[in-house]
């Protein structure tokens, strides 16, 4: 889950997720769409976005679904799972995407909790941001890497410490060394 000023993911066994605070900005991107997206455009815009993927890194993914409903974090109001990559490994002597599926979920409703708070959220950038995200979660499932779960994970406590409330002290060991005794959890 990316709640370190988030806009991130949870890390589920097998599924990653992005999540995202009320007043998350978003990453890099397209030309951007503002204000309110019906659920109509946004599974256009959606399904537009993952077609302009190769084909290559989508591949062993099932599809897109898109959700209607918000999907709210359990213990913080504020935080919305935007995205997931639910995976599935079935039994075999070699990994692959012969033995590894994946759909990507988006959730329209999520999106629209964040844009109703925040007057610059750029639907389209989010969600190729989005899609991009969970599609890594795929791709690190066919390595039988979690290199992405750790900073899902690594954001999540860095929220978790921001808000005042527990935190694992360690989380940023589960970001990426940089320097000696310094480590980068996101951008």
């Amino acid at each position: 889950m990316d709640p370190a000023g988030p806009e991130g993911q949870t890390a589920d066994a097998g599924a990653g997720t992005d999540v995202a605070p009320a007043a998350a900005g978003s990453g890099p991107a397209a030309a951007g769409t503002r204000g309110l997206m019906t659920f109509e455009s946004f599974e256009r815009a959606a399904r537009a976005a993952f077609d302009e993927i190769p084909p290559a890194y989508r591949k062993g993914v099932h599809g897109l679904v898109v959700r209607r409903e918000a999907c709210p974090h359990p213990r913080f109001p504020d935080v919305f799972t935007l995205g997931l990559c639910d995976t599935d490994a079935y039994p075999s002597d070699w990994g692959g995407p012969e033995t590894i599926r994946s759909v990507v979920v988006l959730y329209w409703g999520s999106f629209r909790e964040l844009a109703r708070r925040d007057p610059g959220f750029d639907w389209e950038e989010q969600i190729w941001e989005t899609l991009t995200h969970e599609l890594r979660h795929h791709l690190e499932s066919l390595a039988d890497e979690d290199g992405l779960e750790d900073v899902d994970r690594a954001m999540e406590e860095d929220f978790k410490r921001s808000e005042g409330l527990d935190f694992d002290p360690y989380y940023y060991r589960l970001g990426d060394r940089i320097a000696p005794d310094t480590y980068a959890v996101e951008d």
